[in-house]
């Protein structure tokens, strides 16, 4: 009886599912459909940064123009083409990416509402679903202007998770997907300047 109460114990242990439940992603995925071959999957936009009365959140976008992250500034700061989102993880590994469009601007609720996309790719989406992202810089590359926001535990997390579902969910057959999008700031030929100076906004 011992025997085969500890194999039951045993088959249940090993064969159950290790991939996240179905339902647990549901929450972070706002929509996906498959058109024409092409896989539409998209995420919804999760607050990563809280400071007063502004905020920023990111939500990660497949379409017909590849891999992008939709960057949402509200009465925070606007973002241009060419200025630059730093995701910082927990091991200190920098990675930059730029955003690719003008940018566009919106009132909700009687406050600024900006937002622009980053061109990343399956390698920036591997990334976030393996790592902790712990802090955000912000950065200006026409006035060389850098902010620093640290993300709570508890959104970092949830940026993790979100990736992850993002990651499994993607069929990536027939992804657009850019070989070469970020500039990696860990490395030593990377150009640092700013970073250390950035200035850093207080905690939420």
């Amino acid at each position: 009886m011992k025997i085969s109460s500890f194999l039951l114990f045993a088959t249940t242990v090993f064969l159950a599912p290790t991939g996240l439940s179905a339902q647990d992603c549901n929450t972070f995925i706002e929509k996906e459909l498959t058109v024409g071959g092409l896989h539409l999957l998209r995420t919804i936009p999760l607050t990563m940064v809280i400071r007063g009365t502004y905020t920023y959140s990111i939500q990660v976008i497949n379409d017909e123009k590849g891999l992008r992250a939709k960057v949402i500034s509200r009465a925070g700061v606007e973002f241009n083409q060419d200025d630059e989102i730093i995701f910082m993880d927990v091991n200190s590994v920098r990675k930059g990416y730029r955003f690719v469009e003008m940018g566009e601007m919106k009132e909700e609720g009687g406050m600024p509402e900006y937002h622009n996309y980053l061109q990343i790719n399956l390698d920036a989406i591997q990334w976030f679903s393996e790592v902790d992202i712990n802090t955000i810089y912000i950065k200006n590359n026409l006035s060389k202007e850098m902010r620093k926001f640290t993300v709570n535990p508890n959104r970092m997390a949830d940026f993790r998770f979100m990736a992850t579902c993002f990651n499994q969910r993607l069929n990536k057959t027939n992804v657009v997907n850019v070989a070469a999008v970020e500039r990696d700031y860990t490395k030593p030929d990377a150009s640092e300047t700013g970073l250390l100076a950035a200035k850093p906004e207080t905690p939420a």
